[in-house]
Protein backbone atom coordinates (compact mmCIF):
# COMPACT_ATOMS: atom_id res chain seq x y z
CA UNK A 1 0.00 0.00 0.00
CA UNK A 2 2.75 2.62 1.12
CA UNK A 3 4.32 1.98 -2.52
CA UNK A 4 1.09 2.40 -4.43
CA UNK A 5 0.32 5.79 -2.50
CA UNK A 6 3.99 6.49 -3.68
CA UNK A 7 3.53 5.82 -7.18
CA UNK A 8 -0.26 7.74 -6.93
CA UNK A 9 1.34 10.89 -5.46
CA UNK A 10 4.56 11.33 -7.62
CA UNK A 11 2.48 10.53 -10.69
CA UNK A 12 -0.09 13.28 -9.99
CA UNK A 13 3.19 15.90 -9.29
CA UNK A 14 4.51 15.09 -12.56
CA UNK A 15 1.18 15.32 -14.21
CA UNK A 16 0.52 18.44 -12.29
CA UNK A 17 4.00 19.80 -13.85
CA UNK A 18 3.41 18.60 -17.44
CA UNK A 19 -0.05 19.81 -17.65
CA UNK A 20 0.76 23.19 -17.83
CA UNK A 21 2.18 22.42 -21.11
CA UNK A 22 -0.90 23.13 -23.79
CA UNK A 23 0.12 20.82 -25.73
CA UNK A 24 1.03 18.09 -23.22
CA UNK A 25 -2.45 18.87 -21.63
CA UNK A 26 -4.19 18.48 -24.34
CA UNK A 27 -2.76 15.46 -25.45
CA UNK A 28 -3.73 14.35 -22.07
CA UNK A 29 -7.50 15.06 -22.15
CA UNK A 30 -7.11 13.21 -25.64
CA UNK A 31 -5.81 10.79 -23.40
CA UNK A 32 -8.03 10.95 -21.38
CA UNK A 33 -11.17 10.55 -23.85
CA UNK A 34 -9.96 7.73 -25.39
CA UNK A 35 -9.49 5.52 -21.76
CA UNK A 36 -12.88 6.03 -20.80
CA UNK A 37 -14.29 5.17 -24.89
CA UNK A 38 -12.33 1.66 -24.83
CA UNK A 39 -13.90 1.19 -21.22
CA UNK A 40 -17.68 2.30 -22.70
CA UNK A 41 -16.80 -0.36 -25.42
CA UNK A 42 -16.36 -2.89 -23.12
CA UNK A 43 -18.83 -2.44 -20.68
CA UNK A 44 -21.34 -5.36 -20.41
CA UNK A 45 -24.03 -3.57 -18.73
CA UNK A 46 -25.50 -1.23 -21.04
CA UNK A 47 -28.92 -2.99 -21.96
CA UNK A 48 -29.21 -3.35 -18.23
CA UNK A 49 -28.46 0.47 -17.84
CA UNK A 50 -31.22 0.96 -20.39
CA UNK A 51 -33.91 -0.43 -18.53
CA UNK A 52 -32.45 0.83 -14.64
CA UNK A 53 -32.42 4.51 -16.39
CA UNK A 54 -34.70 6.31 -19.24
CA UNK A 55 -31.79 8.77 -19.57
CA UNK A 56 -28.90 6.37 -18.71
CA UNK A 57 -26.66 8.12 -21.34
CA UNK A 58 -26.55 10.87 -18.46
CA UNK A 59 -25.60 8.11 -15.77
CA UNK A 60 -23.07 7.25 -17.87
CA UNK A 61 -21.77 10.56 -18.33
CA UNK A 62 -21.94 10.84 -14.39
CA UNK A 63 -19.82 8.26 -13.99
CA UNK A 64 -17.09 8.84 -16.21
CA UNK A 65 -16.73 12.70 -14.49
CA UNK A 66 -16.93 11.36 -11.04
CA UNK A 67 -13.74 8.52 -12.64
CA UNK A 68 -12.04 11.23 -14.05
CA UNK A 69 -12.59 14.14 -11.38
CA UNK A 70 -8.55 13.55 -10.08
CA UNK A 71 -8.09 14.57 -13.01
CA UNK A 72 -9.98 17.20 -13.59
CA UNK A 73 -8.75 19.06 -10.58
CA UNK A 74 -5.37 18.45 -12.04
CA UNK A 75 -6.24 20.41 -15.23
CA UNK A 76 -8.08 23.26 -12.99
CA UNK A 77 -4.86 23.54 -10.84
CA UNK A 78 -2.74 23.70 -13.78
CA UNK A 79 -4.10 26.35 -15.12
CA UNK A 80 -6.16 24.23 -18.00
CA UNK A 81 -9.38 25.02 -16.32
CA UNK A 82 -11.30 25.80 -20.46
CA UNK A 83 -9.60 21.93 -21.31
CA UNK A 84 -12.24 20.90 -18.56
CA UNK A 85 -15.12 22.07 -20.54
CA UNK A 86 -14.16 19.96 -23.98
CA UNK A 87 -13.44 17.43 -21.34
CA UNK A 88 -16.74 16.72 -20.65
CA UNK A 89 -18.31 17.80 -23.88
CA UNK A 90 -16.49 14.56 -25.16
CA UNK A 91 -17.57 12.52 -22.44
CA UNK A 92 -21.04 13.45 -22.83
CA UNK A 93 -20.50 12.14 -26.81
CA UNK A 94 -18.63 8.70 -26.01
CA UNK A 95 -21.69 8.30 -23.49
CA UNK A 96 -24.51 8.46 -25.99
CA UNK A 97 -22.23 6.35 -28.31
CA UNK A 98 -24.18 2.80 -28.99
CA UNK A 99 -20.63 1.32 -29.63
CA UNK A 100 -19.79 -1.94 -28.25
CA UNK A 101 -16.92 -5.00 -28.92
CA UNK A 102 -17.00 -5.66 -32.42
CA UNK A 103 -18.92 -8.92 -33.69
CA UNK A 104 -17.05 -11.58 -34.10
CA UNK A 105 -15.71 -12.02 -37.44
CA UNK A 106 -13.41 -14.52 -39.44
CA UNK A 107 -9.62 -14.57 -38.55
CA UNK A 108 -9.04 -14.29 -41.98
CA UNK A 109 -10.62 -10.60 -41.79
CA UNK A 110 -6.49 -10.03 -39.80
CA UNK A 111 -4.30 -10.41 -42.61
CA UNK A 112 -1.43 -8.03 -40.55
CA UNK A 113 -1.56 -10.25 -37.44
CA UNK A 114 0.49 -13.80 -37.99
CA UNK A 115 -1.86 -16.74 -38.38
CA UNK A 116 -0.68 -18.20 -34.89
CA UNK A 117 -0.95 -15.39 -32.94
CA UNK A 118 -4.40 -16.37 -31.40
CA UNK A 119 -4.20 -13.66 -28.87
CA UNK A 120 -3.68 -10.76 -31.05
CA UNK A 121 -6.61 -11.81 -33.27
CA UNK A 122 -8.92 -12.87 -30.57
CA UNK A 123 -7.59 -9.24 -29.12
CA UNK A 124 -8.30 -7.12 -31.92
CA UNK A 125 -12.07 -9.05 -32.78
CA UNK A 126 -13.13 -6.73 -29.36
CA UNK A 127 -10.81 -3.86 -29.00
CA UNK A 128 -10.17 -3.10 -33.60
CA UNK A 129 -12.36 -0.13 -32.73
CA UNK A 130 -10.46 1.59 -30.46
CA UNK A 131 -6.88 0.78 -31.60
CA UNK A 132 -7.95 2.15 -35.02
CA UNK A 133 -9.23 5.19 -33.27
CA UNK A 134 -6.06 5.34 -31.16
CA UNK A 135 -3.66 4.88 -34.08
CA UNK A 136 -5.78 7.39 -36.08
CA UNK A 137 -5.10 10.18 -33.09
CA UNK A 138 -1.63 9.04 -32.73
CA UNK A 139 -1.87 10.17 -36.71
CA UNK A 140 -3.76 12.99 -36.57
CA UNK A 141 -1.89 14.87 -33.66
CA UNK A 142 1.98 13.53 -34.70
CA UNK A 143 2.87 17.48 -34.93
CA UNK A 144 2.20 17.83 -30.80
CA UNK A 145 5.08 17.15 -28.95
CA UNK A 146 4.92 13.61 -27.05
CA UNK A 147 1.58 12.41 -28.27
CA UNK A 148 2.40 10.10 -30.59
CA UNK A 149 4.09 8.44 -28.10
CA UNK A 150 1.36 8.60 -25.69
CA UNK A 151 -0.91 6.99 -28.22
CA UNK A 152 1.91 3.83 -28.75
CA UNK A 153 1.77 3.80 -24.80
CA UNK A 154 -2.35 3.33 -24.98
CA UNK A 155 -1.83 0.42 -27.88
CA UNK A 156 0.73 -1.10 -25.40
CA UNK A 157 -2.26 -0.92 -22.66
CA UNK A 158 -4.67 -2.55 -25.17
CA UNK A 159 -2.11 -5.11 -26.42
CA UNK A 160 -1.67 -6.03 -23.14
CA UNK A 161 -5.01 -7.11 -22.28
CA UNK A 162 -4.76 -9.95 -25.15
CA UNK A 163 -2.35 -11.63 -22.26
CA UNK A 164 -4.71 -11.89 -19.48
CA UNK A 165 -6.34 -14.97 -20.41
CA UNK A 166 -4.27 -18.56 -20.74
CA UNK A 167 -4.87 -20.40 -23.60
CA UNK A 168 -6.19 -24.03 -23.24
CA UNK A 169 -3.83 -26.74 -23.02
CA UNK A 170 -3.93 -27.74 -26.64
CA UNK A 171 -2.85 -24.70 -27.69
CA UNK A 172 -0.35 -24.67 -25.52
CA UNK A 173 1.08 -27.82 -27.45
CA UNK A 174 0.79 -26.46 -30.67
CA UNK A 175 4.40 -25.21 -31.32
CA UNK A 176 6.02 -28.31 -30.20
CA UNK A 177 8.61 -26.57 -28.33
CA UNK A 178 10.28 -27.22 -25.22
CA UNK A 179 9.51 -24.04 -22.48
CA UNK A 180 12.53 -22.31 -23.34
CA UNK A 181 12.17 -22.38 -27.20
CA UNK A 182 8.54 -21.72 -26.04
CA UNK A 183 8.97 -18.50 -24.58
CA UNK A 184 11.79 -17.50 -27.25
CA UNK A 185 8.71 -18.23 -30.15
CA UNK A 186 6.24 -16.50 -27.77
CA UNK A 187 8.32 -13.39 -27.24
CA UNK A 188 9.61 -13.09 -30.89
CA UNK A 189 5.87 -13.21 -31.94
CA UNK A 190 4.88 -10.53 -29.73
CA UNK A 191 7.42 -8.64 -30.43
CA UNK A 192 7.28 -8.56 -33.90
CA UNK A 193 3.28 -8.03 -34.35
CA UNK A 194 3.88 -5.10 -32.09
CA UNK A 195 6.90 -3.43 -34.05
CA UNK A 196 5.03 -4.50 -37.53
CA UNK A 197 1.82 -2.15 -36.30
CA UNK A 198 3.12 0.56 -34.69
CA UNK A 199 6.77 1.40 -36.58
CA UNK A 200 4.61 3.45 -39.15
CA UNK A 201 3.45 5.66 -36.17
CA UNK A 202 7.40 5.42 -35.12
CA UNK A 203 8.66 7.08 -38.10
CA UNK A 204 6.43 9.52 -38.29
CA UNK A 205 7.15 11.12 -34.97
CA UNK A 206 10.70 10.73 -35.45
CA UNK A 207 9.97 12.63 -38.97
CA UNK A 208 8.09 15.25 -37.29
CA UNK A 209 10.00 15.92 -33.83
CA UNK A 210 13.65 15.45 -35.10
CA UNK A 211 14.77 16.69 -31.44
CA UNK A 212 13.02 13.77 -30.12
CA UNK A 213 14.77 10.98 -31.27
CA UNK A 214 16.60 9.31 -28.51
CA UNK A 215 14.07 10.12 -26.10
CA UNK A 216 11.59 8.22 -29.03
CA UNK A 217 13.73 5.51 -29.48
CA UNK A 218 14.58 4.64 -25.36
CA UNK A 219 10.61 4.76 -24.99
CA UNK A 220 10.13 2.69 -27.61
CA UNK A 221 12.47 0.20 -26.70
CA UNK A 222 10.82 0.44 -23.32
CA UNK A 223 7.18 -0.42 -24.60
CA UNK A 224 9.04 -3.35 -26.34
CA UNK A 225 10.72 -3.96 -22.47
CA UNK A 226 6.84 -4.08 -21.05
CA UNK A 227 5.26 -6.38 -23.55
CA UNK A 228 7.85 -8.80 -23.80
CA UNK A 229 7.64 -8.14 -19.20
CA UNK A 230 3.92 -9.13 -19.82
CA UNK A 231 4.62 -12.19 -21.96
CA UNK A 232 6.93 -13.77 -19.06
CA UNK A 233 4.24 -12.39 -16.79
CA UNK A 234 1.63 -14.72 -18.32
CA UNK A 235 3.55 -17.79 -18.27
CA UNK A 236 4.48 -17.63 -15.43
CA UNK A 237 1.37 -17.88 -14.19
CA UNK A 238 0.21 -20.07 -16.86
CA UNK A 239 -3.14 -22.20 -15.57
CA UNK A 240 -5.25 -23.52 -18.85
CA UNK A 241 -8.56 -21.82 -20.03
CA UNK A 242 -8.12 -19.18 -17.13
CA UNK A 243 -7.73 -15.31 -16.63
CA UNK A 244 -4.14 -14.31 -14.80
CA UNK A 245 -4.45 -13.97 -11.12
CA UNK A 246 -5.46 -10.87 -9.72
CA UNK A 247 -1.98 -10.46 -8.00
CA UNK A 248 -0.53 -11.05 -12.28
CA UNK A 249 -2.49 -8.12 -13.09
CA UNK A 250 -1.12 -6.32 -10.45
CA UNK A 251 2.49 -6.69 -11.28
CA UNK A 252 1.08 -6.20 -14.56
CA UNK A 253 -0.06 -2.78 -14.17
CA UNK A 254 3.03 -1.65 -12.32
CA UNK A 255 4.76 -2.95 -15.34
CA UNK A 256 2.56 -0.97 -17.67
CA UNK A 257 2.97 2.38 -15.49
CA UNK A 258 6.85 2.12 -15.46
CA UNK A 259 7.40 3.78 -18.56
CA UNK A 260 5.52 6.98 -16.68
CA UNK A 261 7.41 6.51 -13.42
CA UNK A 262 11.33 6.85 -13.43
CA UNK A 263 11.36 5.04 -10.13
CA UNK A 264 9.47 2.12 -12.17
CA UNK A 265 11.69 1.81 -15.19
CA UNK A 266 13.90 -0.95 -14.55
CA UNK A 267 10.87 -2.39 -13.16
CA UNK A 268 10.17 -4.66 -16.76
CA UNK A 269 13.85 -5.55 -16.69
CA UNK A 270 13.73 -7.36 -13.19
CA UNK A 271 10.62 -8.36 -13.79
CA UNK A 272 11.52 -10.14 -16.99
CA UNK A 273 14.66 -12.19 -15.56
CA UNK A 274 12.44 -13.23 -12.50
CA UNK A 275 9.64 -14.66 -14.36
CA UNK A 276 11.45 -16.17 -17.42
CA UNK A 277 12.59 -18.67 -14.35
CA UNK A 278 9.14 -19.13 -12.96
CA UNK A 279 7.67 -19.84 -16.31
CA UNK A 280 10.04 -21.95 -17.41
CA UNK A 281 9.17 -24.13 -14.15
CA UNK A 282 5.45 -23.36 -14.70
CA UNK A 283 5.82 -24.54 -18.55
CA UNK A 284 7.61 -28.18 -18.02
CA UNK A 285 4.65 -30.27 -16.38
CA UNK A 286 2.97 -29.31 -19.36
CA UNK A 287 5.70 -29.33 -22.35
CA UNK A 288 7.84 -32.10 -20.47
CA UNK A 289 7.45 -34.03 -24.00
CA UNK A 290 8.97 -31.49 -25.91
CA UNK A 291 12.42 -30.99 -23.65
CA UNK A 292 15.83 -32.18 -24.96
Amino acid sequence: MPVLLATAAFLSWWLFQKLQEVSFAMAAVAGAVVVILLLHTSRADKKFMQHLAARHQLVFWAEYSILLLPFHLLLLFSGQGLLILSLEMLLLVVSYLHVSSLPKVKTRAYPFIHHQNFEWKAGMRQNLLPFLLIYTLGIALAPLPYVTLLMLWLLLLIVSTFLQECEPYNLLLLPEKSPHLFLKYKIKLHLLQYIVLTLPLLLLHLALQPTHFILALAAYTMFLLVLMSAVLLKYAHYEPNEKVSSAASLLNALNLASPLLPFLLLFPLVSSIRNYKKAINRLTPFLHDFSS
